[in-house]
């Protein structure tokens, strides 16, 4: 039933944008469910969780809009994109729980424990992210509505989704399932974890600096309105502060949060690279849609960094190995389905809606990758004292 929704929503996308038309909103409402519902349950791979995972949002985007009348369809997707990466790396977090063993209740109360700070963190930063453009003087009713959206979508994934999952059932059949699929994708992951050693994170760094000068110098040309233009020192600089400030929150490290604020601005620069290529002009509405996507972004990168706090005796390398094991599944799938979400709105919005996927590729990518190998760079730079002391043998 789901699927064949989804063909006709997907159709009637279609066909809209083959005669010029715009498409009709529940008809790109329901194609987006149903994508997240698919990813959902490919990652899952338990139907009722997965359908929570993709409802979670939306009550808090349903309040939001009947505070906020206006809203721009793209500016909902972009909210609801940010509140299922958070709906489903709490989703991975209790499902992992509960095969590991755990009852669904000490599942959801240990995933809400262990997660729950660096979550708020995440929701926080993406609602100031857009906050930031009414703040730093482009006073418009759109940056207060995104920022609704954004703050109310995330806030419902966090409550909604561990309430609705400590009450399904997690039966034997999908323990089995459940332990397949995790040994296979470990066996696939193992194949990434070579960037969180000193040498491979360093070159990763390299490679990252190779796409930082193509973004920067391609980014030069990207046409700004005189208001945009007047605020957009301030604006990024208060987006960097928002993005250490959330780290630091999340991960208590300041390497590693500093390492996320280099791959947060990377895929801004990534995303006014888009903007240049496709000829968009950053005004207010196109830039509140840029600031969207950094915080589906910050979503998953603050989510993997989270999960790199290292436990008592374990050192950076072995604390991010563990991260990449646990969540680059999750962070990779919310990062594609934003992907094609996004790609189905490109019959609407055209290159804005592509140069945002490019962005939220790279965010995911950044993610499991370079935020990793940037820590670990850092680190080598600015050796722990721990690690001195156990070098030279301090007492």
């Amino acid at each position: 039933m789901a699927l064949a929704l989804g063909i006709i929503a997907l159709g009637d996308i279609a066909l809209c944008a083959l005669f010029g038309r715009t498409p009709h909103a529940w008809f790109a409402v329901t194609t987006v469910l149903v994508i997240c519902l698919g990813f959902g349950f490919i990652h899952l791979r338990h139907a009722a969780l997965a359908l929570a995972t993709a409802l979670a949002p939306l009550p808090g985007l349903i309040a939001a809009v009947s505070l906020a009348h206006g809203a721009a369809l793209e500016t909902l997707a972009l909210a609801y994109l940010a509140g299922l990466t958070i709906a489903l790396f709490l989703a991975d977090e209790i499902a992992l729980r509960v095969v590991e063993g755990s009852g669904v209740a000490d599942a959801t109360a240990g995933t809400l424990q262990d997660t729950g700070i660096a979550a708020c963190a995440a929701i926080i930063a993406a609602s100031a992210f857009t906050a930031l453009l009414f703040f730093a003087g482009l006073f418009a009713r759109v940056p207060a509505i995104g920022a609704l959206a954004e703050f109310a979508a995330g806030a419902s994934a966090l409550i909604v989704l561990p309430l609705v999952a400590s009450l399904l059932p997690f039966g034997e059949d999908f323990v089995a399932r459940a332990n397949r699929l995790r040994e296979l994708r470990e066996r696939r992951i193992e194949k990434i974890v070579a960037v969180t050693e000193p040498r491979w994170g360093w070159s990763l760094t390299g490679i990252g600096i190779v796409f930082l000068a193509p973004a920067f110098f391609g980014s030069r040309s990207l046409h700004l309105t005189a208001s945009a233009a007047h605020s957009a020192l301030e604006i990024l600089l208060a987006a960097a502060v928002v993005a250490v400030g959330a780290a630091l929150v999340a991960t208590r490290d300041w390497r590693r949060s500093l390492a996320v604020a280099i791959v947060l601005g990377l895929v801004a620069l990534i995303g006014c690279w888009g903007y240049a290529r496709g000829g968009v002009t950053l005004d207010i509405a196109t830039w509140l849609l840029l600031m969207q996507a950094l915080g589906v972004g910050v979503a998953s990168i603050l989510l993997v960094a989270n999960a790199a706090r290292p436990d008592v005796g374990e050192d950076t390398t072995a604390a991010s190995v563990r991260s990449l094991l646990g969540k680059t599944s999750a962070a990779v799938t919310s990062s594609i389905c934003a992907v094609v979400v996004l790609l189905v709105f490109s019959f609407g919005i055209g290159g804005e809606a592509i140069a945002l996927a490019v962005a939220i590729f790279f965010a995911g990518v950044g993610a499991v990758l370079l935020q990793p190998a940037l820590t670990i760079a850092i680190e080598t730079l600015v050796p722990r004292r721990s690690t001195i002391e156990a070098r030279y043998r301090v007492n």
